[in-house]
């Protein structure tokens, strides 16, 4: 495969044009990309699964960024061989970067079986990892709530877990590091073009030309963020840091991940109160706008609290059918019909008897 693509890797890095001009000139590129597609298409890579055999093998990984992993199933008879069935990878979402490598690992064994599940459901398995504290999670008692949910997530499936080292883990680690995934790093340039920008003394000249400006919408958006800046908040020259004027607050940049990841250490780490109690445990410390709803929406699509909060209103009642009718009209039904067009005389409801 290597000596296949070596001479293709050659023609990829050339520009468009030398690469036509070098794809028509070769006597094998042609042959070897077909060559390619057809090695990455046979059994080596992936095979089908074998509709009878049930013995599957999910090996997983995660890294910083990203987790990656294989389904396999032990074929071929009584020499029987791992065969790769599929590759299953996503990239971590910035909540999930801060999970514990621990956390992470099981966060790809659970998504690795659920996007198998098909393949998975009814039988029994054997996942593979390169963390043993996995393999201890399942039998623990005292669990962060975090942990509960991902475990809880595997409870409908039979399988074994085996600790398997990073060396041996190596296709799947690739899966899981792929370039593509990772954020993109800030450049040092950037930051020193930043910071020399706000220490020019040039840029204070400008502002006060847009401040003095002719246009008046200008002018009227240029004293209200002075006036803003002046009447609420204040910068901490010592600790560079903003603080709101009156409450002495830290102020929060309005970016998601980073006031959601609050909302969670306020809310999932204080045994998951409710929306007052998150919002009194924030503005104890820090400030920014909208932070009342953005509670409100987190506390509202909270998993473990939907699952396990407790009822405010009186039992249910057992349900008991009505019995039949003894006569006409003993027993009348009565529904409604709404948000249907509105008529001429202003009607938009149907009353059904």
């Amino acid at each position: 495969y290597a000596a296949t693509s070596a001479h293709l890797y050659s023609l990829v890095n050339l520009r468009p044009k030398e690469f036509q001009q070098a794809w028509a000139e070769s006597a094998t590129a042609a042959a070897d990309f077909q060559e390619i597609k057809r090695a990455l298409s046979s059994d080596p890579v992936v095979v089908a699964p074998e509709p009878a055999n049930t013995e599957f093998e999910v090996w997983v990984d995660a890294s910083q960024y990203a987790l990656g992993a294989t389904l396999r199933q032990m074929q071929g008879g009584e020499a029987k061989v791992s065969r790769t069935i599929a590759y299953y990878s996503r990239k971590l979402s910035p909540t999930e970067t801060r999970y514990s490598a621990y956390e992470r690992e099981l966060l790809g064994v659970r998504d690795a079986i659920r996007h198998w599940n098909h393949y998975l459901t009814g039988g029994h398995f054997t996942v593979h990892c390169d963390h043993k504290t996995v393999h201890h999670a399942m039998k623990q008692s005292s669990i962060s709530p975090r942990q509960m949910r991902l475990i809880d997530g595997l409870q409908g499936y039979d399988f074994d877990i085996k600790h398997v080292k990073g060396a041996r883990n190596y296709v799947q680690d690739a899966i899981s590091r792929r370039p593509d995934y990772r954020e993109p790093p800030v450049k040092d340039e950037q930051l020193q073009r930043i910071k020399a920008l706000i220490q020019d003394p040039s840029t204070e000249f400008y502002l006060q030309q847009l401040a003095n400006a002719p246009s008046p919408k200008i002018q009227r958006m240029w004293r209200k963020a002075r006036f803003q800046a002046k009447n609420h908040f204040y910068w901490d020259n010592k600790e560079e840091l903003l603080y709101h004027q009156h409450s002495r607050l830290l102020v929060v940049p309005q970016h998601p991940p980073l006031t959601t990841f609050l909302i969670g250490e306020a809310h999932d780490t204080h045994g998951h109160g409710g929306t007052r109690k998150t919002i009194s445990e924030l503005r104890r410390h820090f400030w920014w706008r909208g932070l009342a709803s953005e509670v409100e929406t987190y506390v509202r699509n909270c998993e473990l609290c939907a699952r396990v909060k407790h009822t405010n209103h009186r039992p249910y009642g057992e349900i008991q059918p009505l019995p039949p009718p003894s006569a006409r009209w003993e027993r009348i039904n009565i529904d409604f019909i709404t948000k249907l067009p509105r008529t001429t005389r202003g009607h938009d409801t149907i009353m059904t008897i």
